[in-house]
This record gives C-alpha cells, sequence and structure tokens, in this order.
C-alpha cells in the first residue's frame, strides 16, 4: 500500500515538495545547521509520501460551500439592535 503511494501519482507539485525538502537537508547537513534539517525532513517527505499540499489536500472543493449550488446565493437580512 505504501509502496503504491510512492511509486505512483507524481505531480509536478510532489516533485518540488520532494526536492527542495532535499536540498534544505543537504544544505543543513553541510552547514551544520541542525535546527532546518526537521523542515527539510518534513517537505522531502511530504513529496515522497504525498500528504499535506503536495498530495492536493489543500484546496477546499466547490461542493463544501452549501449556497454555492447554481450560481444561486441566499442573503438574510440582520436585523440591528
Amino acid at each position: 500500500m505504501i509502496f503504491k503511494r510512492v511509486l505512483t501519482g507524481w505531480t509536478f507539485t510532489r516533485m518540488v515538495y520532494t526536492a527542495v525538502g532535499l536540498y534544505i537537508v543537504v544544505q543543513a547537513i553541510s552547514d551544520r545547521e541542525w535546527a532546518f534539517l526537521p523542515l527539510g525532513l518534513y517537505f522531502a517527505s511530504m513529496g515522497v509520501f504525498a500528504f499535506g499540499c503536495a498530495g492536493g489536500y489543500c484546496g477546499v472543493p466547490a461542493k463544501s460551500v452549501p449556497d454555492a449550488e447554481n450560481g444561486q446565493v441566499t442573503f438574510e437580512e440582520l436585523n440591528q439592535q
């Protein structure tokens, strides 16, 4: 199951996340800036395992908005007291 997720569904976004994450990891190790190592590992793992924004889960689908169907929007009048 996990191998299928790693090996399939590669998009440009996943490649960018993986490349940037690996770049941060390499730079953190070469400069001995250990605080940046978890950051690089996080971005690289997002790309490799396709979770978070690298997996395409950042957008909100339009169907989740209840009043946006068929282009009709309903408004309610609020009374000020």
